[in-house]
């Protein structure tokens, strides 16, 4: 599943999201501003981050973000998506305040085996 989000240009910004996802499936969650297809679950740089698995939803919830916990009995995981990534494929010195570049930078989310 990639979920594309758009204006999470902030740290400031995050918020709680379910997604449907098997039990039997051991979950791994990143975000990223590369292509979605790229995404394999291991990612560590600025443009690319992999989200904490937490022990539950209050977890997720009262965490900074970046985090998910995979209710496996009812088959969905939980995200605390937060913003802030910056554009993998523009330099920050080309990036104007109110460019199209920062205001729609493409914002991916990846939930996967």
């Amino acid at each position: 599943m990639i979920f594309e989000l758009q204006n999470m240009d902030s740290n400031a910004d995050s918020f709680i999201l379910g997604v449907r996802y098997s039990g039997a499936l051991v979950a791994q969650v990143a975000a990223t501003s590369y292509d979605a297809n790229t995404v394999n679950g291991y990612c560590n740089d600025s443009h690319c981050h992999s989200y904490t698995a937490v022990d539950s939803l209050a977890d997720v919830i009262a965490s900074s973000g970046e985090t998910f916990w995979q209710d496996e009995t009812q088959n969905i995981v939980w995200l605390k998506i937060q913003g802030g990534l910056t554009d993998a494929y523009t330099a920050p010195e080309d990036l104007l305040p109110f460019s199209e570049q920062v205001l729609y930078t493409p914002f991916r989310v990846r939930i996967h085996d």
